[in-house]
């Protein structure tokens, strides 16, 4: 009896020491400093283990550390100490969405609904979950319901917005960044994806207004200004829309290695040079035509390339040395991403066609051999076709289409079309009556 008396005694005057380092792990979470947070919060629970508050700010520490999995017990163990704290199950679905634990991610929502039913921040979440779980409509209702609780939840424009994109739903995803501009029109990010949206309507002199107005609030935004040099480059304007392109190492926060200065076309005078390649498979074969103008400066070239271009590029300039993604970079006096060249030469739509020669392309000889096995068509024209890219690319919808629809093509006389389709679009070849000759087989390189 005297030793429980006792022991209540003592952590009754251990209550302000725990107000207090509560404190302290709140300031230390806030100001970033989450090893000592977490110290912080581990001292709390050190002198209460059931702490309920001292749980969950840790749960919130692990989450915010990237330790999701970790987060998720914390917060369970804090339910287990208090179930009527809305936050407590609303952290805990964030936790369990991020580990992909979704239908508990949901569950967890709704009994944060079932405490608070007003919380905006709650239908967000649950939105995340259902969008994770392929169920569109009930995340759209979701992302819905927390702006109307809260309009200014800007995170959920964006991905109500991403969703009806895929469903084609331009006007009405700008029409939700107008409104949010009217509440907050300071918002650059709001600015940027509104253009986002005006781009891919085609109309490009309000897409760029937007971005101007971004700009004017925050000039060194790279999202914009990588923005504005998409527009300016589709509406060939190469010179500025170039000079801006080079914002992508601060937009997609690319490697060190992409980062560093770049060689900016002086002669090389023997010196080595490593050209990087960055994006898709299409990218790295367009800018891969200024690879003999490096070599013009009088230096030794490298370039990394995905795999799959490796024999086609070697085919094509021997004098390269041609690395791929599996092996270590080499040794280079000077550096240049493949996607930075046409800034580096100075490039616009006048001298653009004198750049390389046409076509600048080999196929390797083997390559050559065994298509020549194949049996062509030889009365007619033997053209091509792919029709379908990535689809988990975000904006597929406007870069993809049925291979149905090319139906059109078929109409017209003295040609014969062969696929060429890789991917989860080849299987629409099984689905069509349409005579297609199926090359896929004899793709390698994949």
């Amino acid at each position: 009896m005297n030793q429980t008396r006792n022991a209540k005694i003592a952590l009754a005057g251990g209550g302000a020491a725990l107000l207090l380092l509560l404190e302290q792990a709140k300031r230390a979470h806030r100001a970033g400093r989450l090893d000592e947070a977490r110290q912080l919060y581990l001292r709390v629970l050190a002198i209460d283990v059931h702490h309920a508050d001292g749980l969950f700010l840790l749960g919130c520490e692990e989450l915010d550390a990237g330790r999701a999995e970790v987060a998720a017990r914390m917060f369970e163990r804090a339910i287990a100490v208090d179930d009527r704290r809305a936050e407590f199950f609303l952290r805990q679905a964030q936790a369990l969405r991020i580990v992909g634990r979704l239908p508990e991610s949901v569950a967890g929502c709704d009994r944060a609904l079932a405490l608070d039913a007003g919380c905006a921040e709650v239908h967000f979440e649950r939105g995340n979950a259902w969008r994770d779980l392929k169920q569109t409509c009930a995340a759209i209702a979701s992302y819905r319901r927390a702006l109307e609780l809260d309009p200014r939840l800007f995170q959920s424009y964006v991905n109500l917005g991403n969703l009806l994109l895929a469903e084609g739903e331009l006007e009405t995803v700008a029409e939700g960044y107008r409104r949010y501009l009217v509440l907050d029109p300071q918002k650059v990010d709001a600015h940027c994806c509104l253009s986002g949206v005006l781009y891919l309507q085609g109309r490009y002199v309000a897409a760029q207004a937007s971005l101007e107005e971004a700009l004017k609030l925050e000039p060194t935004n790279a999202e914009a200004r990588w923005n504005l040099a998409l527009l300016q480059l589709v509406q060939g304007d190469l010179a500025k829309g170039l000079e801006n392109f080079e914002a992508r190492y601060r937009r997609f926060g690319m490697a060190e290695e992409y980062c560093c200065p770049h060689w900016q076309g002086e002669p090389l005078a023997g010196r080595s040079i490593l050209l990087l390649d960055e994006q898709g498979l299409g990218d790295t074969i367009q800018f891969l035509r200024f690879v003999p103008k490096v070599e013009a400066a009088g230096g030794r070239v490298s370039v990394r390339v995905s795999k799959p271009l490796r024999r086609l590029a070697e085919a094509s300039w021997p004098s390269v040395a041609w690395i791929d993604a599996s092996e270590p970079l080499p040794d280079f006096d000077a550096l240049c991403p493949l996607m930075s060249l046409p800034h580096v030469f100075g490039v616009s739509v006048v001298t653009i066609s004198a750049v390389a020669e046409t076509p600048y392309l080999r196929v390797p000889e083997e390559a050559r051999q065994k298509a020549s096995s194949l049996l062509w068509e030889k009365k007619k024209r033997c053209v091509g076709l792919v029709w379908a890219g990535n689809p988990a690319h975000a904006l597929d919808r406007f870069r993809s289409i049925a291979l149905d629809a090319l139906r059109p093509l078929f109409a017209i006389p003295d040609l014969q079309f062969y696929s060429l389709q890789m991917g989860a679009g080849a299987a629409q070849r099984t689905e069509t009556d349409l005579p297609l000759i199926d090359l896929s087989a004899h793709i390698g390189d994949a």
